[in-house]
């Protein structure tokens, strides 16, 4: 518990902690050797000093090496999440956007957990929909294999976290371990679409990503501060490519996008958001939910590399759901009897 000391005090006095500190300090976190108070003293340092993107990622590595990690064998497999805390209560885009990319081929695991700042997180919407919250690696494997899309409930991968959960709920504060839950995938995502609740993010959270080995990805920032693309209006981006970071604004109507406002985008609790789903893909119409739900799924499809253009990807998104492709792909996977 000393180390734990030291590492503190360096944090404390305003240094960077190197890398394999880092992952020295999350693993005695990990391993039961941090008392509960130690454990929110280096939450509450880090967040009042500001956490690096270096530090981030050595933090992230050494979760991972604590998951129960899901070994597939796909060449390629993304996610789309975000950090959540943007209190907007939107409807829940990534996952809509995440099923889109799904009906096309890209196999999507996705790894979420309950809300965060709203009525209805991403796991609870899939329950909703009937869909499984597969709790052993290799059914998850499994089922993402087969159906090209399995939700991963991060309570049953990361085990070793039940140690933090009573400190961080104690604290009720946002801390670096809200930054950290969409880069712990288990199932390893060569690339991922992440929203953040602050621009002052984007680029440090891309920064993590090439870091982290992610061949492509996507961090936006969104107009009215959502942690997801908004068709309110201006998003900052940063796109992620073989180690480049390239920064972005991007306005809705650049990418043929219909502009709304936030009041279009609310969502409600789990059964009333999936109702929402089912009737975007379902029977699906021309509105606000189509628009952010397209413009989101473009950035899943650039990161899986299948477009080059934003643009484009809002057009093959919006006729996968136009024309039935979506939701065929829903019914296969076990979503037809909640739909009807």
């Amino acid at each position: 518990m000393s180390r734990v000391k030291d590492l503190l005090e360096k944090i404390l006095q305003g240094q960077i902690l190197t890398a394999l500190e880092a992952e020295e300090l999350m693993s005695l976190i990990l391993t039961g050797q941090a008392l509960p108070a130690q454990i929110a003293a280096v939450l509450a340092a880090l967040r009042l000093r500001g956490e690096r993107p270096e530090e981030v990622a050595a933090l992230a590595r050494a979760m991972l090496r604590f998951a129960r990690p899901v070994k597939h064998n796909l060449p390629l497999v993304i996610d789309t999440c975000g950090t959540g805390g943007d209190g907007a209560g939107t409807f829940n885009l990534s996952t809509a956007a995440a099923l889109v990319a799904a009906a096309l081929g890209i196999p999507v695991a996705k790894h979420g957990n309950r809300s965060v700042s709203s009525r209805c997180g991403s796991s609870d919407l899939v329950e909703e929909l009937g869909l499984p919250l597969p709790n052993q690696p290799e059914r998850a494997a499994r089922i993402l294999e087969e159906q090209g899309f399995v939700f991963l409930f991060a309570p049953f991968y990361h085990p070793a976290l039940a140690t933090v959960m009573p400190v961080r709920k104690e604290m009720g504060v946002r801390t670096v371990f809200n930054l950290l839950g969409p880069l712990c995938n288990p199932a390893h995502p060569q690339a991922q679409v992440i929203g953040v609740f602050a621009t002052s993010w984007v680029k440090p959270f891309a920064e993590v990503m090439v870091e982290l080995g992610r061949k492509r990805g996507v961090v936006v920032h969104g107009a009215d501060g959502l942690d997801e693309f908004s068709p309110t209006g201006e998003n900052l981006l940063a796109l992620v490519q073989d180690g480049q970071i390239t920064i972005k604004s991007v306005m809705p109507e650049e990418i043929g996008i219909a502009g709304c406002q936030l009041q279009d985008l609310k969502g409600g609790d789990q059964r009333q958001n999936a109702r929402m789903l089912l009737d975007l893909f379902f029977r699906p119409q021309a509105g606000p939910l189509l628009e952010a739900t397209v413009a989101n799924a473009a950035l899943a499809l650039w990161v899986a590399g299948t477009i080059s253009d934003l643009r484009e990807g809002v057009r093959i998104a919006r006729e996968a759901i136009l024309q039935g492709r979506v939701a065929n792909y829903l019914a296969e996977i076990g979503v037809r009897e909640v739909a009807m």
